[in-house]
């Protein structure tokens, strides 16, 4: 059996297993491995070791034990300690990771891009039977430079994510205790930076979507749709 495979058939059977365990120890798990698969370990090695970690648990839980008394407090230590006696993640994973990435992301903003250029309106308007239509669509500085932040801001997001996994959770669970009165500052403090962000981000887009940088024939930009689409599917 292919590594691709083992790794799948293992992740299925990981999920399945999960079903198993409490709601109190589901959290933790899932905290765990969102931070073992920001490591440098492989995905395989991360199914591998969230099976044992399963195993466990389920064996706790019919003694009648906490996690806590299996493997301690401090699962960000647990974690880092298993990381450490783990061996490095391949380059080959390393690498279709980030094809995943930008692949995923330039295929999706490109089919946007697309559709709010006009183009399938207007081939549908104007196109079907007219041998002189025109068949180039624009590429603009905002489509550029709105797939190179997008994708980069998704990179960090994944990376930042599973590496403040636990730090979340306890964020999470520390508001839960709050009154909710307590939380409105900070709520309202995040969500004017979320806002101007996604604000400034969308008032540049359309701004540089006036500078028409080249434009490419619709043929050339549907395969590299399916291009790209392959690409994910290769690194998937």
């Amino acid at each position: 059996m292919s590594t691709n495979k083992l790794k799948n058939s293992l992740r299925k059977s990981n999920n399945d297993m999960a079903k198993q365990i409490t709601k109190e120890n589901t959290p933790i798990i899932n905290d765990m491995t969102i931070y073992l698969k920001a490591s440098r370990i492989s995905e395989l090695q991360v199914e591998q070791i969230r099976q044992d970690l399963l195993e466990m648990t389920i064996a706790a839980e019919q003694r009648g034990d906490c996690l806590k008394s299996v493997i301690g407090d401090d699962y960000k230590a647990f974690c880092d300690e298993i990381i450490d006696n783990a061996g490095p993640k391949p380059l080959i994973e390393s690498v279709k990771e980030s094809v995943y990435i930008i692949a995923m992301s330039a295929m999706t903003l490109l089919i946007i891009d697309v559709i709010f250029s006009g183009f399938p309106a207007r081939f549908l308007k104007e196109g079907i039977g007219n041998a002189g239509f025109d068949y180039n669509i624009p590429v603009t500085l905002g489509f550029v430079t709105s797939t190179v932040i997008i994708t980069l801001v998704a990179w960090l997001l994944v990376y930042w994510v599973g590496k403040k996994a636990f730090e979340m959770s306890r964020g999470t669970e520390e508001l839960k205790t709050k009154p909710k009165s307590a939380t409105y500052p900070k709520r309202i403090l995040w969500g004017l930076l979320v806002g101007a962000a996604v604000a400034a981000f969308f008032i540049m887009t359309v701004n540089f979507n006036e500078v028409i940088l080249f434009s490419v024939h619709a043929l050339i930009i549907a395969a590299v749709i399916v291009a790209l689409y392959l690409a994910t599917r290769w690194a998937k």
